[in-house]
């Protein structure tokens, strides 16, 4: 008997309460043996009543990202079968990497409640305080091309922006390429990185950090200006849990269509609509931190940023990082 498998038998007799020789019958083990899985689900922050010739109750479930609390809310093809799951983590991305290593099953999941050296692109510091925050990495192996690797990055900001949106009720948009705000401020980033060869992609590793329930307090200076939570968004408290689970569950419907060719004209044009930069008068830092102005015209299919330059040159940009200029 494990701890997931007791819980779902408490889950769904939620009204009553099981007998101690009862759960010993269903799960072949002694009543001393409950008894001590009853005390470690409590010890994880579930409130259970236990009343003598009664048995146990479940009354409460703590908002954490145990693997069985995520997946017992996932309907999903192939994201989330196997989920990793750490309490405090360096960074899901590098265990992703590790794990990779070995054979591993195509949308295995690092999930975890904080993260002591999480990073977003240009090696920058995520901030990810515990519990209050949801730090995961999805790892992939997907049979294609390399042409088509950056429209992973695509297919994750929108099923991000569209589980944000649909779940608070409010705008979400996408700022290029990997950012999702609320109100112009950040709450979700995300970080791709792909192993492979020449002709061949050994594996892929999409980060995602999203602010949850961080407060103010939890941003320093330089970040309280341009970043935010759900919570400050909404002004209430959310249910981590479910914010991933809607995530995963978008995101494997997307990635489903992605590896079977379909429905991606549909996607980008989602995407699009909910691009932050189309219209707007932008400043890109390129290579060797050189940087220039332009108006930001669309999105491409392969998820460059197509631009105008102040002389009128068009120009398809594959990477980059872009603040809102008020010239052009």
């Amino acid at each position: 008997m494990c701890s997931s498998d007791l819980l779902k038998l408490l889950k769904e007799n939620k009204t009553q309460y099981l007998s101690g020789e009862y759960l010993s019958t269903v799960f072949g083990v002694s009543r001393t043996a409950v008894w001590k899985v009853i005390k470690q689900l409590q010890e994880e922050g579930y409130i259970i009543q236990s009343k003598t010739k009664l048995g146990y109750k479940l009354v409460e479930s703590p908002d954490n990202l145990y693997s069985y609390e995520i997946q017992e809310g996932l309907r999903t093809k192939r994201i989330g079968k196997n989920i990793y799951y750490f309490e405090e983590i360096d960074s899901t991305n590098d265990y992703g990497k590790i794990v990779a290593q070995k054979p591993f099953e195509d949308g295995d999941i690092i999930i975890a409640e904080s993260q002591k050296k999480g990073r977003g692109r240009f090696s920058r510091e995520w901030v990810s305080p515990m519990r209050k925050g949801a730090y995961l990495s999805i790892l992939l192996k997907p049979q294609i091309s390399f042409e088509k690797i950056t429209r992973l990055t695509i297919i994750t900001a929108l099923a991000v922006c569209s589980a944000l949106e649909d779940y608070i009720q409010k705008k979400v948009e996408i700022k290029w390429p990997n950012d999702i705000l609320i109100n112009q401020k950040k709450i979700c980033g995300i970080l791709t990185e792909i192993s492979g060869e020449v002709d061949k992609i050994n594996y892929v590793v999409i980060g995602i950090g999203i602010n949850i329930n961080l407060d103010i307090e939890d941003f320093d200076e330089s970040l309280a200006a341009k970043a935010s939570s759900l919570k400050i968004e909404t002004g209430k408290i959310q249910k981590r849990k479910e914010v991933v689970q809607k995530i995963l569950n978008i995101f494997d419907q997307y990635y489903d269509d992605f590896l079977n060719d379909e429905n991606y004209e549909s996607i980008i044009d989602e995407y699009r609509k909910k691009s932050y930069l189309i219209g707007k008068n932008v400043e890109v830092k390129i290579y060797n931190n050189d940087s220039i102005r332009a108006r930001v015209l669309d999105i491409e299919k392969n998820g460059a940023l197509k631009v105008e330059l102040e002389n009128g040159e068009i120009r398809d940009l594959l990477s980059g990082e872009v603040t809102l200029s008020t010239s052009f």
